[in-house]
């Protein structure tokens, strides 16, 4: 399970924050009374999201919910080409 947070333009709407993160290869649980658990990800490979929100406090941030299971060698290969490029 992970939070994760943003800052886009301020006129980013949900649609659009939606439509890139499918087309990112995320899979959207778009049904309020469903959110991503450790149950719905158990066994998946691609990474599951809520519908981002919006932060109220700030106009152009948004919060995101998740759960992924199964990526643990992408992860490593993602942090072993961040440690690659920082040298």
């Amino acid at each position: 399970m992970f939070s994760a947070w943003s800052e886009l333009d301020r006129a980013a709407d949900c649609q659009s924050i939606l439509e890139g993160c499918k087309s990112a290869g995320f899979n959207i649980t778009e049904e309020e009374d469903q959110s991503p658990s450790n149950v719905s990800a158990a066994g998946e490979s691609i990474i599951q999201l809520a519908v981002p929100e919006p932060d109220p406090a700030q106009v152009g941030t948004w919060w995101y919910w998740g759960a992924v299971d199964n990526i643990r060698f992408p992860a490593w290969n993602a942090v072993k080409l961040a440690e690659k490029l920082a040298a």
